[in-house]
């Protein structure tokens, strides 16, 4: 089956193929918090058998923009982590709760967040629904 996924846009995401959660952590929304996401993603990643150091910098990077994007722009008081690890992708989801309403602009990341999330992830996305900000991305191995 073909994958949907969006760079930026609102086509669905479609879960890692083959791959499985290796990392999932539910902490408070502040600013404090985006430090241990880097830590989790780079010890995650290390531990699971990941040597090659520029995919997991990459990793990492992107870990902390969505983590502080979802600090930032999230709602609740807590901010979700879940590091998944396929074959040949890795996948970083960061959840939040959303107080967007019907009618307010779509979520968005900020402008030098997007563009390292457009050089270097293969898909990447950020939406609001049912009560949740969900941002997430992958990167080829």
């Amino acid at each position: 089956m073909p994958e949907q996924v969006a760079k930026g846009g609102l086509a669905p995401v479609t879960l890692l193929a083959g791959g499985a959660p290796v990392a999932e952590l539910t902490m408070a929304r502040v600013p404090a918090s985006v430090g241990h996401v880097r830590l989790l993603v780079d010890d995650a990643l290390t531990d699971h058998g990941v040597t090659d150091r520029s995919l997991i910098d990459a990793a990492v990077l992107l870990a902390s923009e969505l983590a502080t994007d979802g600090v930032r722009h999230g709602a609740g008081n807590d901010l979700h982590v879940e590091l998944s690890l396929g074959p040949r992708r890795v996948q970083l989801t960061v959840t939040t709760a959303s107080e967007r309403r019907p009618g307010d602009p779509a979520p968005a990341i900020a402008g030098h967040s997007q563009q390292l999330l457009d050089m270097l992830t293969s898909a990447w996305d950020v939406r609001s629904s049912a009560g949740q900000r969900v941002a997430w991305y992958r990167l080829d191995r």
